[in-house]
């Protein structure tokens, strides 16, 4: 019995990020569609049973958080990225009243469902290097990982959308970049 808890609650943690993910892409009202979110969600099954089934080859090769300080740092220029795009579009419409959040309901195409399920993915690959280690089924625990991640990215999204509305939110148009720096920075340290 502790055993499957042990593996409840590592997925639970592995998939935080895809919440915190989700929203930032609720409060630029961003949605997900069903066909990417499996597209998410298999990216992150691929990447963690590769993980997991290479997890005694990679890791002679990988130091401890190496794969955590890559997906931090993938996450903080995401970030300036977000940053420098958000002060291009204001200094090219000064004057202009550019609300970020959104109010317009945007969706994300195929290359932006693989890229986001590859920068999961990266976060969860030390993690099926440790669950390997601890002797968790392969095919289970990369399910589990993944479903519990695509429902925390539905999570994430409907708390982000929530948060746009509020009035704080809406003043603050650098916010969603400003978090994502913020989670690669938590997540390199």
């Amino acid at each position: 019995m502790l055993f499957y808890l042990g593996l409840i609650l590592m997925s639970l943690v592995i998939s935080i990020d895809g919440f915190w993910m989700g929203i930032i892409y609720g409060i630029k009202n961003i949605k997900i569609s069903l066909e990417f979110l499996l597209i998410i969600m298999f990216c992150n099954f691929f990447v963690f049973t590769l993980s997991m089934f290479l997890s005694g080859w990679i890791s002679s090769f990988l130091k401890d958080n190496y794969t955590n300080k890559i997906g931090g740092l993938i996450l903080i220029l995401l970030g300036l990225g977000c940053l420098y795009n958000i002060f291009k579009i204001k200094m090219n419409n000064l004057g202009k009243d550019i609300l970020i959040p959104s109010k317009k309901e945007k969706t994300i195409n195929f290359k932006e469902s693989f890229f986001l399920g590859f920068i999961l993915a990266i976060d969860s690959f030390g993690a099926g290097i440790g669950a390997s280690m601890l002797r968790y089924p392969l095919y289970l625990t990369s399910f589990l990982t993944s479903l519990i991640g695509g429902v925390f990215i539905i999570l994430g999204i409907q708390f982000g959308i929530y948060l746009s509305k509020l009035k704080i939110i809406k003043n603050i148009w650098y916010f969603p970049a400003f978090l994502l720096i913020l989670f690669g920075v938590i997540k390199m340290f």
